[in-house]
């Protein structure tokens, strides 16, 4: 028996299938809602040509994020070759359609062969993890606080709300290295809801001490806020086709924003929700409802679904690498 059909007749495999056949459906559904017709036109008004700049755009943000990537597991002392830390990082992406894309920790397993310990990739894992969510949240605020007019007693609220949330990451480096860190670890080990992680989340946070100091954290960071800028200016391009009116950091707000409703659903890949919260906020901007339909459509196809793609060569790569 071949390993793919071996794979698709394993339970993973049939998990995969049932879940893209309910992506198919949601978007059929959506698509039926908004008509397809409707659709089809401001997908071809969005035009191939902003299709090809996502596609370009979104394996500039991965590229940026491998190098991260790297860099994370050489501050830790770890030294894997880039084109190997570069194939196991998109292996990551490829099981990134998983519930708080914990399927990306098929990394550790692809590194425990070049000598990286668990802990230490888990630790990247974690680094990794929070830099995307810091970013993101940037990018949903400064649109919100520049809308604001930064006029009294606004500038004053926005001031604090970007302060707490631009400091959060060096606070969480002092924490780290405090004395009640290793006391909050075995806490919240203990808790009946991540009894089952309570192993990964020792070795995976207790490395982590280790790597979140304030250097990382800021480039770690920076590194995010490209990468997803990057997915941003695509999304920001695309209404412009369909919805001429909707500010540029309107744009930005709505992809931070849906993006962080795709991951707080914890359906794989966000798939449906935040497609959905696409649509929706552009409809609160007075964008038609096709239209805002085939900007989140075109934005999926060349941001999640390529990345899967990209994921799966990835996979196979490293897949190769292990047998070499």
């Amino acid at each position: 028996m071949s390993s793919a059909v071996a794979v698709q007749r394993s339970p993973v495999g049939r998990r995969l299938s049932l879940w893209l056949l309910a992506a198919v459906l949601v978007y059929l559904a959506l698509t039926w809602l908004f008509g397809g017709a409707e659709t089809m036109e401001a997908a071809r008004r969005i035009g191939s040509g902003w299709v090809l700049i996502g596609l370009l755009l979104t394996t500039m943000n991965f590229a940026i994020r491998a190098l991260r990537w790297h860099f994370l597991l050489r501050t830790m002392g770890a030294r894997v070759p880039p084109a190997v830390d570069g194939a196991v990082y998109l292996a990551g992406i490829g099981l990134s359609a998983t519930p708080g894309k914990v399927g990306e920790t098929v990394r550790s397993a692809l590194l425990v062969r070049y000598g990286v310990p668990v802990g230490t990739s888990l630790a990247a894992f974690l680094a990794d993890r929070l830099s995307d969510l810091h970013a993101v949240v940037l990018i949903a605020l400064l649109p919100l606080a520049w809308a604001a007019g930064w006029s009294d007693p606004g500038v004053l609220r926005w001031a604090l709300v970007l302060g707490l949330v631009g400091t959060a990451p060096l606070v969480l480096a002092a924490v780290v290295r405090s004395p009640w860190w290793p006391r909050l670890l075995e806490a919240t080990s203990r808790l009946k809801l991540l009894h089952r992680f309570s192993d990964w989340l020792r070795r995976g946070a207790g490395d982590f001490t280790g790597l979140w100091r304030p250097r990382v954290a800021t480039l770690s960071i920076a590194a995010s806020l490209l990468a997803y800028g990057l997915q941003a200016a695509t999304f920001a391009g695309m209404v412009a086709q369909v919805a001429p009116h909707v500010a540029i950091s309107t744009s930005y707000w709505i992809f931070a924003a849906a993006t962080l409703a795709g991951a707080a659903s914890f359906i794989p890949g966000g798939v449906g929700a935040m497609e959905l919260a696409l649509v929706l906020l552009l409809r609160q901007q007075g964008v038609e409802g096709a239209s805002a339909l085939a900007a989140a459509l075109c934005l999926r196809a060349v941001t999640f679904w390529f990345g899967l793609l990209l994921g799966a060569l990835g996979l196979s790569a490293a897949a190769r690498m292990q047998r070499g």
